[in-house]
């Protein structure tokens, strides 16, 4: 194929999209995205939730057919599957099988950045302050490993302040790291950590207070705007 050819692929919608190739010898590339009309076999249109006139709660949890059967609220391992989701599962295999590698270029990427400008939007910053991961462990992981090393300055700062009551991945993070020194603190009642708690254990050493907004375990806030 050559250099700034305009394809066509289809899709499983049935509709045929233009798609950019990039340009292989000034490493040009358009990233194009644009709103699926996805089917399911269930006949359920992935439609985005913000882009509804209407916010219909039962509308929305008729897309997760366990709820039909379950109270489900484990949703921190692995949330219940909604119809929606399903759907672009289906599009993305489909788009792989259709395409191969020119779904990276000519649609997934496009899609990735999307999304960071919805989130973006929701968090009210920037897509350029936004980093994109797949699970709150890797993000952790990042950190974690930019700094350690010495790959950063930190000042002879090494103290990591956590709870007992944080998911276990914060504290692993930096439990395996020898050159910084972990502090857990204990949660004297099983159901939060006071805010005088990690005042008392905070110091000149302190690179980082790690905890949770809310505690996987119990469901407690912290406050985060007193920490």
């Amino acid at each position: 194929m050559s250099p700034g050819k305009e394809t066509w692929t289809s899709t499983t919608s049935l509709h045929a999209r233009r798609l950019q190739e990039p340009d292989l010898q000034t490493g040009a590339l358009e990233i194009t995205s644009e709103a699926s009309s996805l089917h399911s076999d269930r006949g359920t249109r992935a439609v985005p939730i913000a882009d509804q006139a209407d916010f219909d709660l039962d509308a929305i949890r008729s897309e997760f057919p366990i709820l039909s059967k379950k109270t489900y609220l484990n949703s921190c391992s692995l949330g219940a599957l909604s119809t929606r989701s399903e759907a672009y599962l289906g599009d993305f295999t489909q788009r792989w099988h259709d395409m191969g590698a020119s779904a990276w270029y000519g649609h997934w990427l496009g899609r990735i950045e999307e999304l960071r400008q919805r989130v973006a939007a929701f968090l009210g910053t920037t897509p350029r302050e936004l980093a994109l991961l797949p699970s709150t462990s890797t993000a952790l992981a990042v950190v974690t490993e930019s700094i350690s090393g010495g790959a950063v300055p930190t000042g002879g700062r090494n103290k990591i302040v956590c709870s007992d009551l944080d998911f276990p991945t914060l504290a692993y993070q930096w439990a395996v790291k020898p050159e910084f020194e972990l502090v857990v603190l204990p949660s004297r009642d099983g159901v939060g950590v006071r805010p005088d708690q990690f005042a008392e254990a905070v110091d000149e050493r302190t690179l980082f207070l790690a905890t949770s907004h809310v505690y996987f375990t119990t469901g407690f806030a912290n406050d985060l705007r007193t920490l």
